[in-house]
C-alpha cells in the first residue's frame, strides 16, 4: 500500500507541477506574447510612418532643387521679359525697326483676352508692318533679334501688286501673339 499511496503522491505532484506551468504559461508567458505582438505591429506602423516622411522629405529637397533650377532659368531669361509699366521701351524698338527698314508699322499692346496660358504671357500685341516684301522681311528679323520674349500665335501675309513694274511687291505683315512680362518677384 505504500508503493500505491507513493505513487498516487507522486502522480499528484506530476499533476499539480503540471498544473502549476500551465497556470504560469497561461498567466505570465500569454500576456508577454500579447504584448509582442502588439508592438510589433506598432514597430511596423512606426516603420511605415518613417519611409513616408523620408519620401516626403526626399520629394521636398528634389522640388527645391527644381525651383533652384527655375529661378536660375528665369534669372537668365530676365533680360527677355518686357517689365510692366516699360512697355515704351518695346515700343520705341518697334518704330526704329520700321523707320531703319523703311517701311509703315502698327503696333497694338493690348491685355490679353481671357485668361493667358502662364501669368507671364498677359499682354497681348498685334504688330503690322507694309512695305516692299525685302523691307518688311528685313523688319521681321530684326523683331526675331529684339531682346524681348514674343511669342507668335499667328502669322498672317498678305501681297498686293507693284504700282510699277519692276518694283518690289508690297506685302503686308501681320503677327499677333503675347509679349512676355516677368513674373513677380523676378
Amino acid at each position: 500500500m505504500k508503493l500505491r499511496t507513493a505513487n498516487i503522491f507522486v502522480l499528484l505532484m506530476i499533476a499539480a507541477g503540471a498544473l502549476a506551468v500551465a497556470a504560469a504559461a497561461f498567466f505570465l508567458i500569454l500576456p508577454s506574447l500579447r504584448e509582442i505582438r502588439g508592438l510589433a505591429g506598432k514597430i511596423i506602423d512606426a516603420q511605415t510612418e518613417l519611409e513616408a516622411q523620408y519620401a516626403n522629405r526626399r520629394q521636398l529637397l528634389s522640388g527645391l532643387e527644381k525651383i533652384r533650377e527655375v529661378r536660375e532659368s528665369m534669372n537668365r531669361l530676365s533680360a527677355q521679359f518686357v517689365p510692366a509699366k516699360q512697355e515704351l521701351a518695346f515700343i520705341t524698338a518697334i518704330e526704329e525697326i520700321a523707320v531703319r527698314r523703311g517701311v509703315v508699322e502698327r503696333l497694338r499692346l493690348s491685355p490679353a483676352a481671357g485668361k493667358p496660358p502662364v501669368e507671364e504671357l498677359k499682354e497681348a500685341f498685334e504688330l503690322n508692318f507694309d512695305g516692299p516684301f525685302p523691307a518688311v522681311f528685313a523688319a521681321l528679323v530684326d523683331v526675331e533679334r529684339l531682346p524681348a520674349l514674343l511669342i507668335v500665335d499667328s502669322l498672317a501675309i498678305r501681297s498686293s501688286k507693284a504700282e510699277r513694274p519692276g518694283e518690289p511687291t508690297p506685302v503686308s505683315l501681320i503677327l499677333r501673339g503675347s509679349v512676355a512680362v516677368p513674373p513677380k518677384g523676378l
